[in-house]
C-alpha cells in the first residue's frame, strides 16, 4: 500500500489507547463487513442500516482517516469505537431517538464521518449545511428542518440564532479535544469511561426509513431538502464496490483518496463519509481546498485517487506540479468542457480520468463508468415537507430533468437542464451549446449563459463573460463571434462582463443568481 505517515494521535489528540476497548462485533451480512481485500465482490444488502457503523472488521489497524494538516490518523478499529461511543451518547445523554433530525454544521474534518455515521447508527436523520452560510441562511434552514440537535464548529455556532436547538461543539482536530473546555461534551461523548455505555444502541430501523436530508444545490431555483433512505445509501455503497472491483486488480485498501471536496455536499459525503470507508480505502481529509496544500498532501501521503470538480482541476493544471502517485482523477457535480479534459490529460498522461454524472436526488452517483442507474434503489423518496413541485418518479425511475443523448458507442452526453432551456420565438436553445462556443475564445476565461425575458421573443440568450486580464474584448465582438458559429436563432442577444461567475461549493453555476442580477444589470451590456 502507498504508506501514509503513521504518527498515531498524541495524548492530546485522542489516542486509540484512551478510547474504551470494545469487543469487535461478529461479522454480519453487511456491505461493510463482507468486503474482502483484495477484489471486493458485489455485496448483499445489509440486514441493518446500522451496518454503516461496522466498518471493515478485518482491517483493524489500517488507516482509514488522516488529517492532511496534522497527520493525525484514525484506524478502522478507532473509527468503529468512536462511532459506537458517539452514537450511544447521542441516544442516552442527548436523547436523540429514531427519526430525530440532527444538523451537521461542520467543515471538513476527520470528525465529520464520525458524526454522520453515529447519527445513522441511532436511527436519527442527518442533515448537512455549508459551514460558510450566512446567519440568515442558517436561520432559514433551521426553520425548514427543525432539528433536535445541532453539531457545529465554534465558528459556526456563533452564527446560530439564540435557542435555535440544543448545541454540541465539535472540534476541527482531535488536538483541540482536551486543550479546550468548550469541547467537553463532545470529548466525553467520544471517550465514554463506561464501556457498557459505549455500545452501539439497538434501534429498529428499516432500509426504507430516512437516513439523511441533503439539500439540492439550488442552481436553477430554490434549494430543496432531498430525503435519502438507508436503502439509497446501501445501493450507493454497492455501486462503489462494483466500480472499484471492475477497475482494478489492486485491493481497494491500497487506494489513498484526497478529500478536497466538501462533505456537506452529497458528492463528498457519499465518498468520504460512507462509500470509501466501507471499502477500506484511506481518506486524507483537507479542511478546505487550497491548491498548494493539495499538492503537498498528494505528495506527502502518496495519494492515488482524487475526486474533484472542474475548478479544482483547473487549479491543479495551473500549478504545473508533478503528481506521480496519482492513478485516477474523477470529476463530477458540474459541467466540464472538453478543452480542460484534453489539457489535463496532456499534463498528466499517466492518470486515468473519469467523468461522473449524478445529483442529490440520485444519492450522488447516477453513472460513473456505467450506464445510467437512476432507478428506485438510488432515487430519493421525495423532498422534505412534501416540497415536491419538481420531484417526479415514474415506474421507479427518477426523472432528472436533464437533456441528454447516447451516441452510437453508448456514451452518455448531458446537453443541459430542461429548466435552463431558453425558448426564443418558439425555438429551444441549450445554454451549454453557447457556453461551449464562448469558452473557446482565447480572451474568455469563464462564461455562463442564461435567459432574460423579452416582450417580442419571449426569452433571449444572455452571456455572462469573464474576460482574461487585460482584455479589451467588447460586447459586440462577443456576439459576432458566437453569431458566426451558430444558427441565427441561437445568437447571443446580450453580453454582461463580470469579475466571476457565481458558483456553488461543488462548482455548479448558480444560474438563479445570474437571472436575479438581470433586474439591476443596466450597464456593461449590449444588445443586437
Amino acid at each position: 500500500m502507498a504508506q501514509t505517515p503513521q504518527p498515531q494521535c498524541s495524548p492530546t489528540a485522542a489516542p486509540p489507547s484512551a478510547i474504551p476497548a470494545s469487543t469487535p462485533a461478529p461479522a454480519a451480512s453487511t456491505a461493510a463487513s463482507t468486503l474482502p481485500c483484495p477484489s471486493p465482490p458485489t455485496p448483499p444488502s445489509p440486514s441493518s442500516p446500522t451496518s454503516f457503523a461496522r466498518l471493515p472488521l478485518h482491517l483493524h489497524h489500517h488507516s482509514l482517516l488522516v488529517d492532511a494538516a496534522t497527520a493525525a490518523t484514525l484506524s478502522c478499529a478507532d473509527l468503529r469505537r468512536l462511532v459506537s461511543s458517539l452514537a450511544a451518547a447521542l441516544r442516552h445523554r442527548l436523547h436523540i431517538a429514531k427519526g430525530s433530525l440532527v444538523l451537521l454544521l461542520l467543515p471538513n474534518s476527520v470528525t465529520f464521518p464520525i458524526a454522520f455515521l453515529a447519527v445513522l447508527a441511532t436511527g436519527a436523520v442527518a442533515t448537512t449545511m455549508n459551514p460558510s452560510s450566512a446567519p440568515a441562511e442558517i436561520a432559514a434552514r433551521l426553520r425548514d428542518t427543525a432539528p433536535s440537535l445541532v453539531l457545529a464548529s465554534t465558528h459556526n455556532a456563533a452564527k446560530l440564532p439564540p435557542l435555535a436547538a440544543p448545541l454540541v461543539l465539535v472540534p476541527d482536530t482531535f488536538q483541540q479535544l482536551e486543550a479546550d473546555d468548550q469541547f467537553d461534551l463532545f470529548y466525553h461523548a467520544l471517550l465514554d469511561p463506561d464501556p457498557a455505555g459505549a455500545e452501539t444502541p439497538e434501534v429498529d430501523v428499516g432500509q426504507d426509513d430516512a437516513a439523511a436530508v441533503l439539500y439540492s444545490s439550488g442552481t436553477s431555483g430554490r434549494s430543496k431538502g432531498v430525503v435519502l433512505t438507508h436503502r439509497n445509501l446501501i445501493a450507493m455503497v454497492e455501486l462503489f464496490v462494483r466500480f472499484e472491483a471492475s477497475q482494478y486488480t489492486r485491493p481497494a485498501c491500497d487506494n489513498v483518496y484526497l478529500a478536497a471536496l466538501p462533505m456537506f455536499h452529497v458528492y463528498g459525503l457519499s465518498l468520504f463519509a460512507v462509500g470509501l470507508l466501507s471499502l477500506g480505502c484511506t481518506v486524507v481529509v483537507m479542511r478546505r481546498f487550497h491548491v498548494g496544500d493539495a499538492v503537498r498532501a498528494i505528495r506527502r501521503y502518496k495519494v492515488t485517487h482524487l475526486p474533484l470538480v472542474p475548478p479544482i482541476m483547473s487549479a491543479l493544471l495551473r500549478a504545473k506540479a508533478p503528481l506521480e502517485s496519482l492513478l485516477q482523477v474523477s470529476s463530477g457535480a458540474a459541467p466540464l468542457n472538453s478543452n480542460l479534459i484534453h489539457d489535463f490529460l496532456h499534463a498528466f498522461p499517466h492518470v486515468d480520468f473519469i467523468q461522473g454524472y449524478g445529483m442529490t436526488e440520485s444519492t450522488a452517483v447516477g453513472t460513473r463508468g456505467f450506464n445510467t442507474c437512476n432507478h428506485n434503489k438510488y432515487a430519493s423518496v421525495g423532498y422534505l415537507n412534501d416540497d415536491d413541485d419538481a420531484f417526479t418518479i415514474k415506474d421507479g425511475w427518477l426523472r432528472t430533468g436533464d437533456i441528454a443523448y447516447f451516441d452510437s458507442d453508448g456514451y452518455l452526453f448531458i446537453v443541459g437542464r430542461l429548466k435552463d432551456t431558453i425558448k426564443y420565438k418558439g425555438f429551444q436553445i441549450a445554454p451549454a451549446d453557447l457556453e461551449a462556443v464562448l469558452i473557446r475564445h482565447p480572451e474568455i476565461v469563464d462564461v455562463a449563459v442564461t435567459s432574460d425575458e423579452d416582450e417580442e421573443a419571449g426569452e433571449i440568450p444572455v452571456a455572462f463573460v469573464v474576460r482574461k486580464s487585460g482584455s479589451t474584448l467588447s460586447c459586440t465582438h462577443v456576439m459576432e463571434y458566437v453569431g458566426k458559429q451558430v444558427a441565427s436563432y441561437k445568437r447571443v442577444r446580450k453580453v454582461i462582463f463580470v469579475e466571476a461567475i457565481p458558483k456553488s461549493a461543488a462548482g455548479k453555476v448558480l444560474r438563479r443568481l445570474l437571472k436575479d442580477s438581470l433586474v439591476d444589470a443596466s450597464s456593461g451590456r449590449s444588445r443586437l
